[in-house]
């Protein structure tokens, strides 16, 4: 019951510390959002500097960034159209926020060929671009 108490108690004091002072409540807080086209999927990470992603892995079916910042929201974002990206996992690995890109399983080809980074004010941008489809090339009529 002790135990209990105390973690409200702090869990309270937080929330107040927080919104007394909300500059310091969000100072390394990194946001995810997921924007879509007709030919992709863009992911906006903001709240870091520049291009600033620790390390990249990526593998045939995904990717994992894993960015400096010590808040972030768990989240699972999905896109509403049909496109390369099945979904985007935002979570914490230790010191760092870590993002999850995971293609849908009728993807051809590797994610990592797919993958774009941009630096934009406030963060950085991963574009995932769906991929041209195929030309169809014009059979010639014999004359």
């Amino acid at each position: 019951m002790l135990r209990e108490t105390t973690s409200k108690l702090l869990c309270a004091l937080g929330l107040f510390g927080a919104l007394a002072v909300p500059s310091l409540a969000h100072a390394e807080e990194v946001t995810v959002a997921l924007h879509e086209d007709e030919s992709g999927v863009t992911l906006q990470i903001r709240g870091v500097e520049g291009d600033t992603h620790d390390q990249v892995i990526t593998s045939k079916t995904g990717a994992l960034l894993f960015v400096p910042g010590t808040e972030a929201t768990a989240q699972r974002l999905h896109p509403m159209g049909k496109h390369r990206l099945r979904f985007v996992q935002v979570g914490r690995a230790g010191e760092r926020v870590a993002v999850r890109v995971v293609q849908r399983k009728a993807a051809r080809g590797n994610l990592s060929k797919h993958l774009e980074s941009v630096v934009v004010p406030g963060g950085f941008d991963v574009r995932i671009a769906d991929g041209a489809p195929t030309p169809v090339v014009p059979s010639v009529a014999a004359v």
